[in-house]
């Protein structure tokens, strides 16, 4: 599978008094395909990168972070949602 990845640098206005030009982020398209240039999902995803080393990180390893993130967020929901974890407090 091949991996098509595309970066677009936004700034949102300001909102109910949060001033967002100071917390700009760049915009990550990512749209998967097979070996014939196919597209394998119906829609691209999009993902969000913010923080002060958002510049220095290149779309290829904002892809690879979310797919490192995205096992973990299944681990926490699992957790909570079958092992108590939410209610659980160590000593």
């Amino acid at each position: 599978m091949a991996h098509r990845i595309t970066s677009y640098a936004y700034l949102m206005r300001d909102k109910d008094g949060i001033p967002m030009h100071k917390y700009p982020f760049i915009v990550v398209k990512i749209t998967i395909t097979d070996e014939a240039n196919n597209q394998v999902y119906k829609r691209p995803m999009w993902l969000m990168v913010t923080g002060e080393q958002r510049t220095k990180l290149t779309a290829v390893q904002v892809w690879e972070s979310y797919k490192q993130r995205y096992d973990i967020e299944h681990y926490f929901k699992f957790g909570k949602e079958r092992l108590l974890m939410d209610k659980f407090q160590q000593r």
